[in-house]
């Protein structure tokens, strides 16, 4: 990663991998995949009297397709790609309801909202690849209304289960030097302490924190009984005192204090 990289390069540079991923074809996978579910879940619990709603980082907008259905709500899906949010855009409309869906290309580490806007924010594996984090967090705090709700996840640097799981995998790329493409961008990885650190410091209050989804190495996530068979034996054994913060993401669900 070049030491100077700053965000219009960043931005190009997530520009071309949302063209390549909107490329791909679509793979059919067995059910609802697990890290979709779990987070639908936790929205369902946390967010579901929030009336304005900041998907932040939406991606290609699964969780913004899910909310577009919620009647008189608000709901605002950004992405620094704008390529991205164009795919966003195109998957909310083929969900059947954007008419309460705005849209913004916006980087979260300068939102382009005005402070106490929300009183939800969804911000699913997004804070890891920000040139600065903590400003990231900042942002989010600032346009979270008193009291409003965060649900945050971010890659876990302790991901044992899946360790395990792609060792083999791994064992073979090395014997046969095989090497797969690698996107240059940021990327980092918290212990659940330090993530909660972070956030405490920022100023949120957090509400609780767990642990989920373990992952099959490429190619092998792309068949679909074993992807399922590994989320059945991963939604029982997150549970496990010795497991339960081993899984590939950490999630945090954050209040903003009622006085701010």
């Amino acid at each position: 990663m070049p030491p100077k990289l700053g965000w219009k390069e960043l931005k190009r540079i997530y520009d071309e991998r949302a063209e390549e991923v909107a490329s791909r074809p679509r793979i059919k996978g067995w059910g609802i995949p697990r890290k979709y579910g779990f987070m639908i879940g936790q929205i369902n619990l946390n967010l579901n009297n929030c009336k304005a709603l900041l998907d932040v980082g939406c991606g290609s907008g699964p969780y913004t397709a899910y909310l577009s259905h919620r009647p008189d709500s608000l709901i605002v899906a950004c992405d620094i790609s704008l390529q991205m949010v164009k795919e966003a855009k195109r998957h909310i409309e083929l969900s059947g309801n954007s008419t309460a869906t705005k849209f913004s290309a916006s980087n979260l580490e300068c939102l382009p909202f005005k402070d106490k806007t929300f009183d939800g924010i969804i911000c699913a594996q997004v804070i890891e690849h920000l040139l600065d984090d903590c400003k990231g967090l900042r942002e989010l705090y600032r346009v979270l209304k008193p009291a409003g709700r965060l649900i945050i996840a971010t890659d876990n640097k302790n991901n044992y289960a899946s360790r395990l799981l792609s060792f083999p995998v791994e064992v073979l790329k090395k014997a046969f030097r095989l090497k797969r493409t690698a996107w240059e961008y940021p990327h980092k990885d918290y212990e659940p302490k330090e993530f909660c650190a972070m956030l405490s410091e920022t100023g949120f209050n957090i509400l609780n924190t767990t642990t989920f989804r373990f992952t099959l190495p490429s190619p092998l996530w792309q068949i679909g009984f074993l992807t399922a068979l590994v989320d059945m034996i991963e939604k029982f054994a997150i549970s496990l005192p010795l497991v339960r913060n081993w899984g590939d993401i950490i999630l945090a669900v954050c209040q903003k204090s009622e006085r701010e």
